[in-house]
Order: structure tokens, then sequence, then C-alpha cells
């Protein structure tokens, strides 16, 4: 999907007479997310309405700042953020607002318009900046900014009464998923109870009781229930899910407030659209919008990871486009040169407006490789615009062996790996699983078949996670103390103790490690001790046979020797070992 685009907003780009009772709207050219589309990425700002702030704001005067005012902190007039809500309408090509579902996941079925509300009226006379946030560089791993819709309306499968479950939220997975949530126990919302699961897993079904709070499933996915909701059992609910795409860039523009006669805007008052709308600092440059397969996709089909297709802010000059400037090439995903690699790729190259298709040959993939991209930075626009440097992409192909799941590992680490990406975690998972294989000592498996399956299994998720939370453990800010100190205020925060978590995972490699290595013959709570023994022609550590007597002659009464706290007389005694010629 190409990356989403403003094409109309109001008031428009250094509009005049604005009334001062209006509101700001913003239209995308497709479905958005609505829950990325917030107070932090659709801003305005203006005077600052607050002329003082401080702990006793109303004790003070409500005056300019002056040498007499010592008891309160002077804002110094600068600009400051306008507090307000923002609703949404879905509308077509025209503006009209329509009723449209969308739940296939086609993401183009409607527009998404943004309302923003301020919670007061805008003061007259005074210039507003709207600033709607994109991601500002397509070059790093945080993504940030507005993006296209990800989480589409509910399918209602089975459901025949009037139970309604609603998803939402924003979701971060980087392949699309179908989630279905089924009812297993009938009731009203509260006491309704249901599984939830990816579609096409339902073994690994998760339980839960319907709510009309809002709960989440996985990757950022949400589901509510209407409160008056009565459920039967069977009823089934599905969304469909995709990877977000975030806006290329910033858009930013200016508009002024009347006089304030007018508070008011009437029917007739009307907008100029989007035409003089300033896009980011980095709109003179050519940028990467988005990529298919995502940017760090991993664990990829030969098939999936031959095609790649990358898409532009602006139309691309397919003169600049050439075996010179667009490079492809392949290594081993941790550097084993026994991994079958074959370096520089060559490449059919297309370009169609503002995408260019990669596409490689299936024969010049493998199995653990990661697949790079290098986009120079002369490539251009249509425009003469040119990459500001040059780009770098990667996915990975299909890991083996890999004895366990990223989300297995996600579940136990929670969120200490939270912006961890799958790649990583999938790398972490096969030095695990390579590990494994080296310690599976047993070449004839009996009985335990299953269990060293089991066993396999548990050693490559411990030492996959210890591997992870050793990365973490050099970053000093996620395992010591951080303070910091601003004047009189000083803020600190003690990390996690993510040394003892180290610990108990180094337990955990060790414990299931015997069970791996003997082939589940040994449990991980029985010491591995030899099945076979050779022994020497003496058995020194056999029972010993000897005699015990009493010498015919001492001296004395007898041999005295100390018992407790009493002296008591005891006869002298000689023990005498022999051994046993071992019988074969």
């Amino acid at each position: 999907m190409a990356a989403p685009t403003i094409v109309d907003v109001y008031p428009a780009n250094e509009a005049t007479g604005v009334v001062i009772g209006d509101t700001i709207q913003v239209t995308f050219d497709q479905e958005m997310d609505e829950t990325a589309i917030n107070e932090g990425t659709f801003v305005v700002s203006g005077p600052d309405e607050d002329l003082i702030f401080g702990p006793d704001p109303w004790h003070g005067p409500q005056d300019e700042p002056g040498v007499d005012d010592e008891d309160i902190l002077s804002s110094p007039y600068i600009s400051g953020f306008v507090k307000g809500t923002i609703s949404f309408q879905r509308v077509d090509e025209d503006g009209d607002v329509v009723d449209v579902d969308d739940t296939t996941g086609d993401g183009t079925l409607y527009r998404t318009r943004a309302i923003f509300t301020p919670a007061t009226p805008f003061q007259p006379n005074k210039t507003y900046t709207v600033l709607v946030a994109g991601d500002e560089s397509s070059l790093d791993t945080v993504d940030v900014g507005v993006c296209a819709r990800t989480v589409f309306d509910t399918i209602n499968t089975v459901a025949g009464n009037t139970g309604r479950v609603t998803f939402l939220g924003n979701y971060s997975g980087n392949i699309a998923r179908n989630y279905i949530v089924k009812i297993t126990a009938a009731g009203e919302t509260g006491d309704a109870e249901y599984e939830w699961y990816r579609e096409g897993f339902p073994g690994e079904a998760v339980r839960g009781i319907t709510t009309y709070g809002y709960r989440e499933l996985e990757y950022g996915v949400k589901i509510t229930c209407n409160l008056d909701g009565e459920f039967d059992v069977g009823d089934e609910f599905k969304v469909v899910c995709i990877p977000a795409v975030r806006m290329a860039n910033n858009y930013q523009w200016e508009f002024t407030t009347g006089s304030g006669a007018i508070e008011t805007p009437t029917s007739s008052y009307s907008t100029t659209g989007l035409e003089e709308v300033e896009v980011g600092v980095d709109a003179e440059y050519l940028q990467v919008a988005s990529a298919e397969p995502p940017f760090r996709s991993t664990n990829l089909s030969v098939a999936v990871a031959s095609s790649i297709v990358i898409t532009f802010n602006k139309t691309l000059d397919d003169s600049t486009v050439t075996d010179d400037t667009v490079t492809v090439w392949t290594e081993p995903v941790n550097g084993n040169p026994d991994i079958p690699a074959e370096g520089t790729l060559t490449k059919v190259l297309s370009v169609s407006g503002t995408d260019l298709t990669i596409t490689l040959d299936e024969d010049d993939l493998a199995q653990n490789n990661i697949v790079f991209v290098q986009l120079d930075s002369t490539i251009a626009g249509t425009d003469a615009a040119t990459l500001e440097e040059d780009y770098f992409y990667y996915i990975t192909t299909t890991y083996d062996p890999l004895y366990s799941a990223i989300r297995r590992i996600r579940l136990d680490l929670g969120r200490l790996i939270l912006e961890v990406p799958d790649d990583t975690i999938n790398l972490a998972l096969f030095e695990a699983s390579l590990s494994a294989d080296a310690n599976s000592f047993q070449d004839t498996l009996t009985d335990g078949a299953a269990y060293y399956a089991y066993a396999k299994r548990e050693y490559t998720t411990c030492l996959a996670e210890l591997i992870l939370v050793r990365a973490l453990l050099g970053d000093f800010s996620f395992a010591g103390k951080m303070s910091k100190t601003l004047g009189d205020l000083q803020v600190s925060r003690a990390g996690p103790d993510l040394k003892l978590r180290e610990s108990q995972l180094e337990e955990c490699v060790a414990r299931w490690q015997i069970p791996l290595q003997t082939g589940g013959d040994i449990s991980p709570d029985t010491s591995l001790k030899p099945q076979y023994t050779v022994k020497g022609a003496l058995a020194s550590d056999a029972i010993g046979f000897g005699r015990e007597w009493e010498p015919t002659s001492y001296e004395g009464e007898g041999y005295q020797r100390s018992m407790a706290n009493t002296d008591e007389q005891a006869t002298a005694r000689r023990w005498v070992r022999t051994f046993r010629k071992r019988s074969r």
C-alpha cells in the first residue's frame, strides 16, 4: 500500500479572517489509523493563552512580567500548544460524509477526515500554525507519525444475538494477520466467555471474559464489547490487520484569525484547499515512503523475498535508476561462511510512477540469507530532487533451524523487548537453535524422542532470551540507575534488575542442556551419570574385607581414650583391610 498523503486542509494555507470558533480539518487520501492521529501528531500552536504558570497562579496578578512578580513564574509570551479534541469522518473523493465499512483490508474504500476542535475559541487577529507529523526519515528504524489504517472493521462471521465485538487499535506486526474471537460461554457482556486466536491457528487460542473496556490481544490489537450485549455460544467475530505504512514527512501550514466579530462560520464559509501547504524540511529531497516487503521483514520465503517494491514520495526519473545506482547482494544472516549466499545479485529493475520494482532470481536466494538493497543518492525524481544520502534496506529469508518462535520469546520477556525488531529476535533464535544442534550428542532416540524435541525447544528459547538480555545489558540505562539534575530539580529512576533475570536464564539453559545432550533419556532434575563404566583388575572402590583382634599383651590396664566428658578404658584394636581380586 502506498504511503498516505494529505489531499485537503481547512482553513487553507495562509488563509486570513478565519472565524475564532472554527475547527481545523485535514483530509487524507485513504483510510487512516485514527489511534495514530492524536495530540502528538496533529499539533496546533499559537499565542500562549496562559499568561502565568506555577503552583498558585490565582494568588498573583494577571499582569505582564515585572520585577515585583517574584512569587510567580511569568510566561515570556512564546507560542504554546492549543488544547482541543480530535474527531473523525469517513468521506468520499468529493468530501461528502459516507457510511462505509471496510472489512477487507483494502484501505481505500473511503478517505479519513480528522477534525480538530479547540477547547476554547481561537484568539482574534492571531496567527496559528498546524503541523501533521509523519515519518521524517525512512533511513532509521524508529517509526513515528500518522499512518494508514492497520485494524479494519469487524466481520460478524457468526453472530445471532445482540452482542457485538469491535476490533480497534494500532497493529504493530510486520505481516498481515486475521484475528478471530469466538464465544465459548453464553451470557451478557461481563459474563460471556470467548477465545481468540490467529486465523488458521485455533490450537493457540487464548481465553478471556467479555468486557466493555478495552482488552489487548497482541501487537496493539484491542477488542471491546457493547455494554448491553447478549452473546450465544458459537458467535464469531473476525478482523483483518495489516502492517502500518507511515506518511513520509511532515505537513505544516498557517492561518490567521479575524477580529472576532464573527465567532462561528457561516454555511458559505469556504476553503481553498491544499495548493500552498508547505511540506516538512525534507520535501526538497526524494524519499522512500514505503517498501514491500517492509524494511527488516524476517523469515520470508524465497518467493516473497525475490520481489521488492520500493515506493517514493515523488515520481521517479527512470533514467537515474540503473544497475549502478541500485545494488542488491546477499550475506549469511550470522556471518557463517558455510551458509550459501551469492554475494552481488543480478536483478531486473522497473519503474512505474513512484514505484521501483526489483525482481531477483529465486535460484540466487537461499535460506538463512540477509538481502541488502542500496540505492545511490543520485537517484532522482522527475523534478530533479535526489535522495539526500544513500538508502539502505534489508530483509531476511527463512531461518533454519528454528526450534522456538518469536511469539514465545515476546511472551517470556514482555515489555523488556517491546522495541526489539522481529529480525533481531529471529537471529537470536537461530544462533540458539544451532547451539541446540551442537549439543545433541545422542544419535539414537528411543522412547525419549518426544521429550527430546521438547527439551530442544526449551533450551533454544532460554538461550535466545539469554542472548537478547545480555545484549540489552550492554546499555547502561537498562540495568543501572538513571539520575538527572536541573538546578534544584532532581529526577532519578532505578532500572529493572536484569542481572537477576540473566542469572535465571543461565540456570534455565543449564537445566535443559542435560536432557538435550542425552536425547531425552535424562530429565532436567537428574544428574548426568555415566551409562557404562570401565574397571581395573583390582576393585579398590569395593567393600573392604578385614578382621579385628586384641593383642596378647599391652601396657597397664588398657588403652585410655576420651569419651565425651569421662575417661573410659578400652582395649586397643587394629584394623587390617584387604581387597578381593575382581572376578571376570
